[in-house]
């Protein structure tokens, strides 16, 4: 019975879809994919390939127990990639470069299948496309099952939005800044019954569970102190911003221009990434400066818990806090901002804007240093100063904006509503 109840509201959701739009975006994926499917990418890419080869001749588990930042999920497809590769007989960049490829369209198809917003759902695979198939970043492997994660957490599925988003976080470290808003959120959704002691231990279960016996199984198979190596590297970075269009960049231009005997100077106008002991006093009050966002993000979370849109809308902030803040935070890291800002547009129309900008934001901090297939601009990007430094100040510019929209005026939504096309 419940499994028919659940189909017949899957086919009411899809007899509202538009198919043609959206079979227009994903004519458009694959076109631009094959455009850039050789594309040479960043030199994360060589890192990738470093990576299989390691795997290949050590095991995925002494591979990687060697050394990294990364979790260990990335590994496990990476090695798909590599079996994949093989049985195709095809080079393994080519693998990975399609695997790339089948990651945006899963997460198009997981994007639009929510929302059945075909214009969101090309705005947010611009973002997954350029990040991935052109420029060989991996965040594009987390976008399928975050999108579901949020999709789950929505429908009030707790187990399974704890599962998928722990997979999330095992793929790339970064959804774990956004964890204390969806476990919030999670743990303060009204019960459907009277509520109770009873209700509540059964929803911090479900919460927990899966989470944790991924946890458990993970550390079983690659190790307890790899993975805590693997994060506590991804959290002391020694860069004051990695070529991320920051606070810290700015912060990067200020010491090359007034300390350049200790950091560098400007190398004909333009602006270059810097390494810092990050237990400097000042770095440690940026830090501060960012944790003081952070929190006020939360806590404004805090006064709307009970909605599923305010709880996005908080995680987004505060994942942008640290963005803007953070020391150690690179280029790329701003691509999970991306597909909150897609999926808050998708509750609330009026948050359009702000999604294009964002992605806006994203895309032009990775064609600033790695122009369009991962080589530099052949022209140099200085006008006046290294057009870097602007791109820096607008981006901090914005974040105050949304910041205080959201936190000292308290614009954010009180009722979570569903995301559906029939509005618009």
């Amino acid at each position: 019975m419940e499994r028919r109840s659940v189909a017949a509201a899957l086919r009411r959701h899809f007899q509202q879809a538009k198919w043609r739009p959206f079979a227009v975006v994903i004519l458009l994926e694959i076109l631009f994919a094959l455009l850039l499917l050789r594309s040479p990418g960043t030199t994360d890419v060589t890192l990738f390939m470093g990576w299989i080869d390691t795997i290949l001749h050590n095991g995925i588990v002494a591979a990687y127990s060697s050394g990294g930042d990364y979790p260990p999920f990335g590994g496990v497809i990476l090695l798909l990639v590599a079996k994949i590769a093989a049985f195709c007989s095809i080079d393994i960049f080519l693998s990975f470069k399609i695997s790339l490829v089948a990651a945006l369209l899963c997460g198009t198809l997981c994007f639009w299948g929510w929302t059945l917003d075909s214009a969101l759902a090309g705005l947010l695979a611009f973002s997954l496309y350029f990040n991935g198939v052109a420029l060989g970043y991996i965040d594009t492997y987390l976008a399928p099952t975050l999108i579901l994660s949020l999709w789950a957490l929505q429908r009030k599925k707790i187990a399974l939005f704890s599962a998928l988003f722990a997979v999330s976080c095992f793929i790339k470290w970064q959804p774990l800044i956004i964890a204390p808003f969806l476990v919030l959120h999670a743990v303060s959704i009204p019960p459907e019954n009277s509520p109770s002691a009873r209700t509540l231990a059964k929803r911090l279960f479900h919460l927990a569970a899966p989470a944790l016996v991924l946890v458990l199984g993970t550390v079983l198979v690659f190790g307890y102190s790899p993975m805590v190596a693997t994060l506590s590297l991804s959290l002391q970075h020694p860069l004051l911003s990695g070529n991320a269009l920051n606070f810290n960049w700015l912060v990067t231009y200020f010491l090359r221009v007034f300390y350049p005997d200790q950091y560098g100077a400007i190398t004909n106008g333009i602006v270059y990434l810097i390494r810092i002991d990050p237990s400097l006093g000042w770095a440690i009050a940026i830090k501060i400066v960012f944790i003081l966002f952070y929190l006020g993000a939360l806590w404004r979370l805090i006064k709307m818990r009970a909605s599923f849109a305010g709880a996005i809308e908080c995680s987004l902030v505060g994942y942008l806090s640290y963005f803007i803040f953070n020391i150690g935070v690179h280029e790329n890291h701003l691509f999970l901002a991306t597909i909150l800002a897609a999926v808050a547009a998708g509750l609330a129309p009026d948050k359009r804007l702000r999604a294009i900008l964002i992605v806006g934001m994203s895309n032009l901090n990775l064609i600033a240093f790695y122009g369009f297939t991962g080589a530099p601009l052949t022209f140099s990007p200085v006008v006046g100063v290294d057009v870097s430094i602007i791109f820096s100040a607008v981006n901090v510019l914005l974040f105050l904006f949304f910041w205080s929209d959201l936190v000292l005026r308290g614009v954010g939504p009180a009722i979570a509503p569903k995301v559906s096309p029939g509005h618009r």
